[in-house]
């Protein structure tokens, strides 16, 4: 309820919080809308790195698929080339700046016969077993501007969207085609398992390892895009041909992401958590989080039961130290439970209610968690604390510097402001 329509309620601001911050953390990454590429080397929270692992599937998802579809076993196959092809997401593609990276494509390796799992839970953290002898390797500076113009063939000229292009070694392409033509191994071709087995997938990474503060940038790559995946040039008789192996549907992928805080301002050598009383951070991509504990909220069995009206939390957002991008748009305050995050039932209400959502003429996030406060008071639920995260974490690189909890004259701070009525007097 507004607060101006509470009658016969009394309303407290001045409850205890203690804002801390966590180090370590990892994301659901897996079967993502987007999927992040690139390092950055944030001037706040130090260099961060997004590297991907996807598979392929065979062109149109197909069954039985040949290079040589003609029916005509005679005519040769003449290679041109082999692309990796990852389009942009279009609006925002990027976060950080264009500058020049250097992108590596290695193989994925099947362990036990086992590979990637489509539709299981990767984290964020997860590592899978992969070659070291780069299959392609190129330094470019991406540009989610310009489209891709391609002649191949007689006035054969496609238009793609803005890329990341990666040529593949030659000899790859000439490997693969070279396992399609012979007889007994024509079943990797048969369906997209079978090719799975020959070709698991690939880990793209970045190595930059010389950026400076603002250099790099996290790149945002839409795998459902039209043209996303391996693309082979090839010749058969007289005609040109273009084939895509395909990323995104019906392909098990994840990103993992990897973080070094040695150079942050907040960096406590091997301590994951540390305490923030007057500067806290959230970041996406699995960085670092805000817990909130409230550590006095039993102290209110001693007024009796009382309604909570309202319970509204209000996260102030430090801008002139933010750096060069807009906050996550959207926050949230969730609980822990043995490493794994759960929402509030407030949350349940509707993001209207609930809150979250960056304002951005008063800079700051504001939650409304009435009933998880009820929920304490009565004892439903243990009183743990909160972590204030980053929505969107997997796919997007925001992050916010905030002011925490502590009292300071000069910055506003992190409240909690409880609106109630006592059941009895």
């Amino acid at each position: 309820m507004p607060a101006s329509s509470i009658l016969g309620a009394y309303v407290i601001d001045t409850t205890s919080i203690i804002s801390s911050i966590k180090l370590k953390d990892s994301v659901l990454s897996n079967q993502t809308s987007l999927m992040m590429l690139g390092s950055y080397f944030d001037p706040v929270f130090g260099p961060t790195k997004a590297s991907i692992y996807t598979q392929l599937v065979l062109p149109g998802n197909t069954i039985d698929w040949q290079f040589n579809n003609t029916g005509i076993s005679s005519i040769g196959i003449n290679f041109d080339s082999v692309v990796l092809v990852l389009p942009f997401n279009p609006g925002i593609s990027y976060y950080g700046a264009l500058s020049p990276q250097t992108f590596t494509v290695d193989t994925i390796e099947r362990v036990n016969n086992v590979g990637l799992v489509l539709n299981h839970s990767y984290y964020s953290d997860t590592n899978v077993s992969h070659g070291n002898n780069h299959i392609g390797i190129t330094t470019i500076i991406p540009d989610p501007i310009d489209s891709f113009h391609s002649k191949y063939g007689i006035n054969n000229v496609t238009t793609y969207p803005p890329a990341i292009r990666i040529r593949l070694n030659r000899s790859f392409g000439e490997w693969l085609i070279k396992e399609d033509s012979m007889s007994s191994s024509q079943s990797y071709f048969s369906t997209g398992y079978s090719f799975q087995t020959l070709l698991e997938g690939f880990y793209i990474s970045v190595s930059d390892p010389l950026q400076l503060p603002g250099q790099g940038g996290i790149m945002y790559v839409n795998p459902y895009t039209s043209g996303a995946g391996l693309v082979f040039y090839y010749r058969v008789g007289g005609d040109s041909i273009v084939q895509t192996f395909q990323m995104g549907s019906n392909c098990a992928y994840y990103d993992h992401f990897d973080h070094d805080f040695s150079k942050t301002a907040f960096y406590a050598g091997t301590k994951d958590s540390v305490l923030a009383p007057y500067t806290t951070y959230i970041q996406s991509l699995g960085g670092v989080k805000t817990q909130l504990s409230f550590p006095f909220l039993s102290n209110w069995k001693h007024l009796g039961p009382i309604l909570v009206n309202k319970a509204e939390v209000d996260v102030p957002v430090n801008v002139s130290a933010t750096g060069v991008d807009i906050p996550p748009p959207q926050a949230y305050l969730v609980r822990d439970s043995a490493g794994v995050e759960s929402a509030l039932i407030d949350e349940n209400e509707g993001t209207t209610y609930y809150g979250g959502a960056y304002d951005a003429t008063n800079h700051q996030y504001v939650f409304n968690i009435d009933r998880y406060i009820q929920y304490v008071l009565n004892g439903k639920i243990l009183n743990t604390g909160l972590y204030l995260i980053s929505g969107s974490n997997a796919v997007s690189a925001n992050g916010a510097v905030l002011y925490g909890a502590a009292k300071k004259t000069t910055n506003p701070r992190i409240r909690l402001k409880i609106y109630y009525t006592p059941l009895q007097h």
